[in-house]
């Protein structure tokens, strides 16, 4: 889970006040864009472990089920056309296999990346909210 604290930008700070008033569909698409710098670390990071490509095609966002708060997760997908089924044996290991690790180590890696997205994009959605 990505907990972001910005400080020092009071228009932000502003703006943020009147969080709760902005539509959902408007604060979902900007969380959802600023998860793409993890997913796409995490890809990269299965590459070598994935000879079917299955669990690389797999990893994206999943919206979550919130209703007050927009919720997206990333990790490997099951549903549908995904086969994502094994992601967590390799993430987690079994008795002979420690696990890789790899969400964690894509979490690590485009965490910077992502929260100065969200903060970018939750600036753009905000400012458009207030233009109306």
């Amino acid at each position: 889970m990505i907990s972001v604290k910005i400080t020092g930008d009071k228009e932000l700070d502003r703006m943020l006040r009147n969080l709760n008033q902005l539509p959902q569909k408007e604060l979902k698409k900007a969380v959802r864009l600023s998860a793409r710098p993890i997913v796409k670390a995490a890809r990269k990071g299965i590459k070598k472990h994935n000879k079917s490509r299955n669990l690389t095609k797999s990893i994206g966002i999943i919206n979550g089920r919130n209703k007050k708060m927009p919720t997206v997760y990333v990790g490997p997908r099951v549903k549908r056309n995904h086969k994502g089924y094994h992601g967590w044996l390799l993430e987690l290991g079994w008795s002979s296999f420690d696990g890789v690790r790899y969400m964690e180590k894509g979490y690590l890696a485009g965490k910077t990346e992502a929260q100065n997205s969200l903060q970018a994009n939750l600036l753009k959605v905000l400012r458009k909210q207030e233009n109306k």
